[in-house]
């Protein structure tokens, strides 16, 4: 997976380069075919000049470096015999070798004999001080850099579009009014402040549907426990006494989780100021659900850290307290065989199997445990990873 500006840099880099090799040839071939085109006129005007000095029964022009006169075959050079073609009165030809290229001309005069004119083009003469090379790398870096400041301002655009998806995250700080002139990432930004907003005002009505129920269930429940002690001091039979018992203990129960909900979901902020011992707690947690699934043996615990035989976090032992709760009891209602729960100073693992008989909604919590867990991380300022498979389930708690 690669970002978008990183993708959209390394292409306009790579467009530059196709660019300038296709320059640098588009280039070279003008050049050729001006030259073609040049020389050809030059040998005709240079052979129409000859042959009125010819005219006049004056010898040929001198041959210089550049430009050479020749009036009959016998005289050409043997290099250029190959190149001619007798059945036309006018024919131009091409010869190069490792210093020359040379423009030659085949011109047929009124009295049936034959001129040759040869241009001679050194092939590393440059023009103005420059070579044709030097001509082509220096438009192709041209055309690179150029490239390159345009790739620039595009990555400087885009990333600034970017940065607006980042900032949404955070409603508070985020102007939908500074936001770019891409109407797509508009119509992201739009969206995703919208939803945002709309999850904050829905969260803050859970919070307070939770902190009102929780608070309107203390009353019922106080008087409940205030009937059930009154109940306790009258003379009862056995039956009825074990009956009001569990009748207490599971009220004790609800004010308990009414108390965890309202604490878990109000605005206070959470100081982590103890340590506490991660194998301690996971002992006593375990301790504290075996009571009421027996289910102490079915636990295989272990230390990632081999360094050391404990385990220090700072957290407050309330919140702690009800993550490990939940997890754990999760782990025991919808597992069947071992649970496996590994920890270090980074991080708790649960591992458990997935069983294959239904769970009772009752026994379970309806899923309440695991939404417990989340918040009391979130609020000791830990997370929750879940990974599941269809046989396994695992929850790893980072710190």
């Amino acid at each position: 997976m690669i970002s978008l500006q990183k993708y959209l840099s390394q292409r306009l880099m790579l467009l530059a380069l196709i660019i300038s090799v296709g320059l640098i040839a588009i280039v070279y071939n003008m050049y050729e075919w001006g030259l073609d085109d040049s020389s050809e006129f030059y040998l005709l005007e240079d052979a129409k000049w000859a042959e009125q000095i010819i005219s006049s029964e004056i010898e040929l022009p001198d041959n210089n470096e550049f430009r050479h006169f020749y009036l009959s075959i016998n005289s050409l050079p043997k290099k250029y015999i190959s190149q001619l073609d007798e059945a036309l009165d006018t024919h131009f030809f091409f010869l190069e070798d490792e210093r020359n290229s040379y423009y030659g001309l085949q011109y047929r005069l009124d009295k049936g004999s034959q001129l040759f004119v040869i241009h001679v083009f050194p092939i590393e003469a440059n023009g103005e001080g420059v070579s044709l090379l030097q001509v082509g790398l220096m438009m192709s870096a041209g055309l690179i850099a150029l490239m390159l400041l345009a790739a620039l301002a595009i990555h400087q655009r885009i990333a600034q579009s970017m940065q607006s998806l980042f900032r949404v995250s955070n409603a508070s700080q985020f102007d939908i009014t500074s936001v770019n002139d891409f109407t797509e990432i508009n119509t992201i930004v739009n969206a995703l402040t919208k939803l945002i907003a709309d999850l904050d005002n829905k969260n803050k009505q859970e919070r307070l549907f939770i902190q009102t129920l929780s608070h309107e269930l203390r009353t019922p429940m106080a008087t409940i426990q205030v009937a059930l002690e009154l109940l306790f001091k009258k003379e009862l039979s056995e039956k009825v006494t074990n009956k009001l018992e569990i009748i207490f203990s599971s009220n004790k129960q609800m004010q308990s989780l009414s108390h965890d909900l309202l604490t878990l979901w109000s605005d206070t902020k959470v100081e982590n100021n103890e340590i506490i011992d991660i194998e301690h707690s996971i002992d006593l947690s375990i301790a504290e659900l075996d009571q009421v699934f027996s289910c102490k043996n079915r636990f295989d615990i272990s230390t990632l850290d081999k360094t050391t035989n404990s385990t220090y976090v700072k957290a407050t032992n309330l919140h702690l307290g009800l993550l490990l709760n939940n997890l754990i009891k999760n782990a025991i209602v919808y597992s069947d065989g071992k649970i496996k729960v590994r920890y270090d100073r980074h991080h708790i693992e649960i591992i458990n199997n997935k069983s294959e008989h239904r769970v009772d909604p009752l026994v379970a919590g309806s899923g309440i445990g695991l939404i417990i867990a989340t918040r009391s991380a979130e609020l000791i300022g830990w997370k929750l990873e879940i990974e599941q498979t269809s046989t396994e389930f695992k929850v790893s708690v980072l710190f």
